[in-house]
């Protein structure tokens, strides 16, 4: 064991001093090299056991899909250390499956399970409701409350309460600085990842509209929606295309349509 620590050691300090940044380790297949050495040069990956032997393993990114797919078992290496967990660079190319695997990425607790819903707003809705909540309401088509899944996508509950600073959490690059949310925000069938004028966020048993200055309360607009519009919207055949795309995309999540 001793002599395979100098031996791995040796190994290392040959890759670094040819400025070559070790981000793993892996155990070898052949007796003559116990351990293969993944390092990046010049935005690809390569790997050794040592020597002037060498194979092109492909990019970065080409790395981080082999091991998320759980083809790649290592340990993992961060300035010449031997670490358990994958280093900053392998992180930092980590596509998220929730809003919550921002609390890893970024260090900051508000992003783990709380009560704060978060839910952002569909293509459609939101290529209108970037002119503001009063525009939206004179058009008939502001978000019903009661139905949020008609107009938005829910993403989940963090554990922030505060609405300036949850706004400011769900800007890119607070919580996705290195694109990490990009395939989660494009799998929920969204095109922004910052939070925007017309997104949703529910706390403390309110609702609030991200407005253009501040939030506005639409908690009680529900009742109200109802009554000034027994039987729908104004703009009918626009409340039809959302309820569409809301359906199509349950059906594409695996949720059972509404009846």
């Amino acid at each position: 064991m001793k002599k395979q620590a100098v031996e791995i050691l040796a190994v290392v300090k040959q890759l670094m001093a040819g400025n070559r940044q070790i981000i793993a380790i892996f155990p070898g297949e052949h007796p003559q090299h116990p351990y293969m050495f993944y390092y990046l040069e010049n935005g690809y990956v390569w790997y050794t056991s040592g020597g002037n032997q060498r194979s092109n393993q492909g990019t970065l990114e080409d790395f981080i899909a082999k091991m998320q797919a759980g083809r790649l078992r290592a340990k993992f290496v961060e300035n010449g250390v031997v670490i358990d967990h994958p280093p900053r660079i392998i992180t930092a190319g980590l596509q998220y499956d929730t809003i919550y695997d921002a609390a890893t990425e970024t260090g900051n607790e508000g992003y783990t399970v709380g009560r704060t819903e978060i839910w952002y707003g569909q293509d459609q809705f939101m290529r209108e409701a970037g002119m503001g909540y009063d525009w939206l309401e004179k058009k008939g088509l502001r978000p019903n409350p009661k139905e949020l899944g008609l107009t938005h996508v829910f993403l989940g509950r963090i554990n922030e309460s505060n609405p300036s600073n949850v706004f400011r959490m769900m800007q890119g690059e607070m919580w996705s600085p290195e694109g990490e949310a990009r395939t989660m925000i494009r799998r929920k069938g969204l095109g922004h990842t910052s939070m925007s004028v017309g997104d949703i966020i529910r706390v403390g048993g309110k609702t609030l509209f991200v407005d253009r200055m501040g939030f506005k309360d639409i908690t009680d607009t529900g009742k109200e929606f109802q009554a000034k519009y027994p039987e729908g919207a104004p703009d009918a055949q626009q409340k039809k295309v959302w309820r569409e795309q809301a359906e199509k995309r349950r059906r594409h999540e695996g949720i059972r349509p509404r009846k």
